[in-house]
């Protein structure tokens, strides 16, 4: 199932029979995914809605447009987002994350067709002291197909 920025639920498929849209693979922790309005166009614009994702969409893929806003929200302890291929996923801004103790929040905007990965993991005070502490560190990763 695929929920829309709204909340509201539809069913997704494998097969398109149209263009692809701003849609992303259900997330195992929370069975959401970031489809932001089905991948419509903002009133008055061509460019299909922003894309919400979250830690709890690690691990899937989603399809975006050129053009096309990432509206990225991650946990405090996440470190800055990296980007796979630059000239395809640009990062626009990006605040918090770790070690600033406040969500990340990063906008990335999508800028040529293609495939590209945006990835974090968590950090901690402690793994920077001597002795470190055995905190155990996670990543996150995010698959972005990008189509025109």
């Amino acid at each position: 199932m695929a929920v829309t920025a709204a909340g509201a639920s539809t069913p997704t498929t494998t097969e398109p029979t149209e263009p692809p849209k701003a849609t992303a693979t259900p997330s195992p922790a929370a069975n959401r995914t970031a489809a932001a309005t089905a991948g419509r166009p903002t009133p008055g614009s061509s460019t299909p809605a922003p894309l919400d994702v979250a830690e709890a969409d690690g691990g899937t893929r989603v399809h975006v447009r050129v053009g096309q806003q990432l509206k990225l929200t991650l946990p405090p302890e996440f470190v800055q987002v990296t980007i796979s291929d630059r000239a395809r996923v640009r990062l626009a801004s990006v605040s918090g994350g770790f070690p600033t103790g406040s969500q990340q929040k990063a906008v990335l905007v999508a800028l040529a067709p293609g495939e590209a990965t945006v990835a974090s993991s968590t950090d901690a005070v402690c793994l920077h002291t001597t002795p470190p502490c055995a905190l155990p560190q996670r990543s996150w990763t995010l698959a972005v197909s990008i189509d025109r």
